[in-house]
């Protein structure tokens, strides 16, 4: 029990971020599920033409509640406040998804948006949010470099994919020079050295798997749900980090 607590408890209930043994476990329970939600997709006979961007909305939804829980939003819910921190976010909102897609009601997504509402109150710097998305989206524009490789299969789509992770980049580079502390190990080490490096490398990363995903994957919803995975890798942090330094 003082292995479970020290490792996975204290991180999420006193905030202490990653450590070298729970980023491990995250990352093979991640990598163990995959397989199981492509072929309950596959069961279900979901219909993933269009649904890439029918899905943004709820990621959206839980970075801005992960940065609603970093300002204590949801003390008053007691204990249940740590659902809406990493990992246990990410099991709720799959959950969520798949019931949502279960009964074929994929054109309610964007009704969870609603909780940009408390986020907008509550705001106080805009212009955070404005010098962020621009940085993110110059930095985007590189896709326009990749038309004529396998990035251009799904191009729209992949060109969310490295936006979310510019996003994630810049928003953490921000968020350190304003006193923020960043809790990845790897990412942490990284910013020691340069922090642009960081931006840099995560950027190249992202193009590098999305090619491969693209060249290696062909069977539909594994393709789908690799890389939509990525995105959510990228793209919810960094709604999260953003969204902090904007309350």
């Amino acid at each position: 029990m003082n292995f479970i607590e020290k490792y996975f408890i204290r991180p999420i209930t006193e905030k202490q971020g990653y450590n070298p043994v729970n980023t491990a476990v995250f990352a093979l329970v991640l990598l163990a599920l995959l397989p199981l939600i492509i072929k309950l997709l596959e069961k279900m006979k979901t219909n993933i033409k269009g649904l890439w961007f029918k899905l943004i909305p709820i990621v959206i939804t839980a970075g801005v509640i992960r940065a609603l829980q970093d300002k204590n939003f949801f003390a008053s819910i007691g204990a249940l406040q740590y659902l809406f921190v990493t990992p246990l976010i990410y099991f709720l909102f799959f959950t969520i998804t798949i019931t949502v897609l279960y009964f074929k009601k994929e054109k309610y997504f964007p009704l969870f948006l609603i909780v940009i509402v408390p986020l907008i109150l509550r705001t106080k710097d805009w212009n955070v949010f404005i010098l962020v998305i621009t940085q993110a989206a110059a930095v985007t524009s590189t896709a326009l470099l990749l038309r004529k490789t396998s990035f251009s299969k799904h191009f729209k789509e992949n060109t969310t994919i490295l936006f979310g992770h510019s996003l994630d980049a810049i928003a953490t580079i921000t968020a350190i020079s304003r006193g923020y502390s960043e809790q990845h190990l790897l990412t942490s080490k990284i910013l020691l050295i340069n922090p642009w490096l960081y931006l840099i490398i995560k950027a190249a990363i992202t193009i590098i798997i999305v090619l491969l995903i693209e060249k290696e994957s062909t069977q539909p919803y594994q393709n789908f749900v690799f890389r939509f995975t990525l995105l959510c890798l990228g793209l919810g942090p960094g709604i999260r980090d953003l969204t902090t330094m904007m309350m």
